[in-house]
């Protein structure tokens, strides 16, 4: 068989003992691929070295073949070594079984072995895959030599420049190993060969998250989304993670910090004072009380800590308060008003409701009491409802941090 080696920088990471000398590498070559004494055949050409070996012939029905990977399987890791050991001695050039006695020493924890038998495995065949990444996997996760590992995984990219699969999965064992910077790189690496692929999406977000930027984290799991509609368990984890993430943002001091930005915008813009008080008794999230309707200096937005992601809906009421400023500076400020007459009117259009009511006895303060509730409770929904809409886009736009949470109110 025919083996083709790079002269490169790699080349003398499988043969580090050469110094970087090619008279030396031929020798080494010579040695190392001489197989029952018989000399392999070394050309060496301008970029590459041709290794011409003696092949030994494989089946891979092979019962000792069969029962290693029986055994690596069942998690016999000891029977899994002698046996890949007994391939090797009998077939010497098969890379595979090389990277599987890798891999089980790797398994049983003793990582020098495992490397080393990787690298031989890497020698029989430098474009291993498995190999190259194991080895990676071994420096970084390992002996956090993330130099060294970068190398290999380098060499899979350098295999593989379109396999975003496999990029994505290098991307995927940095994050494991808390390497942040690192793995975004492969997952940008993979978006950009394949922007559809939702695991890229999920694992951005998954690395930024671990940086405390949850706004980038969920700006990517919304792209995800955006790219991958299939309702399936890829999609519930895109979803479950956005969840989490307006979770945890929303128990993080920034939303309150945007908070207090965009209050000192407005009170500088509109000459104003805003006052942010806590109320557990009023039955919504947030609501805002107008200095001008209460004959007071200052405006006054009230919240309720008892509502998730509270923060949002005061960023809504403040953002009220500023269309309202817009909207007076440009003398295009209506009031909204509702009289008895309106409410007489209102009753007209419900009198079977209030006649089955009465009917079942229920008090005329408790009858009169529905009709108040029903007649404000729609008039407050149809002149928010348009404001509203309003509202949420300058908030999506001006406030786009505050996106996660925005989604979770809009969302559940």
């Amino acid at each position: 068989m025919t083996i083709l080696i790079k002269i490169d920088d790699f080349l003398f990471e499988l043969f580090p003992e050469t110094n970087q000398d090619i008279a030396q590498i031929k020798e080494k070559l010579i040695e190392f691929y001489t197989v029952d004494n018989v000399k392999p055949q070394v050309i060496l050409e301008s970029d590459v070295i041709k290794v011409n070996v003696a092949n030994n012939s494989f089946s891979g029905d092979n019962p000792v073949y069969q029962k290693l990977i029986s055994e690596f399987e069942k998690g016999n890791l000891i029977e899994a070594k002698e046996l890949a050991k007994e391939l090797i001695s009998k077939n010497p050039t098969n890379s595979e079984f090389h990277r599987l006695l890798g891999q089980v020493y790797s398994d049983l924890g003793e990582n020098e072995e495992g490397i080393n038998s990787l690298i031989d495995a890497l020698r029989w065949n430098p474009n291993n895959e498995y190999a190259l990444v194991m080895i990676g996997n071994i420096y970084a996760r390992h002996y956090k030599d993330i130099e060294t590992a970068l190398k290999y995984y380098e060499q899979v990219v350098k295999l593989k420049p379109n396999d975003h699969i496999a990029i994505n999965n290098i991307g995927a064992n940095f994050l494991q190993q808390g390497r942040s910077n690192e793995a975004i790189n492969y997952f940008e690496k993979a978006l950009n060969i394949n922007d559809e692929y939702p695991y890229s999406y999920l694992g951005l977000s998954y690395a930024y998250v671990k940086k405390n930027q949850f706004p980038k984290a969920f700006d990517y799991i919304i792209k995800g989304l955006k790219k991958y509609t299939k309702k399936d368990e890829v999609w519930k984890t895109l979803m479950g993670q956005a969840f989490k993430i307006s979770e945890t943002f929303s128990e993080s001091e920034i939303p309150d910090e945007l908070v207090q930005i965009y209050k000192l915008k407005i009170e500088k813009a509109g000459n104003r004072i805003i006052l942010i008080e806590e109320d557990e008794s009023i039955p919504t999230a947030a609501k805002i009380e107008y200095a001008e309707n209460y004959d007071r200096k200052e405006d006054v937005i009230k919240f309720n800590p008892k509502f998730s992601a509270y923060q949002h809906l005061i960023l809504h009421e403040l953002v009220h308060l500023e269309l309202t400023l817009e909207a007076r500076e440009n003398n295009h400020n209506k009031l909204f008003v509702s009289n008895a007459g309106h409410k007489d009117a209102f009753k007209s259009f419900i009198p079977n409701c209030l006649k089955q009511l009465e009917k079942k006895n229920f008090p005329q303060s408790s009858i009169d009491k529905v009709v108040d509730d029903l007649f404000h409770g729609l008039n407050s929904q149809i002149f928010n409802s348009a404001p509203d809409l309003f509202i949420e886009n300058r908030l999506h736009n001006k406030v786009s941090d505050i996106r996660p949470i925005q989604f979770t109110h809009y969302t559940i």
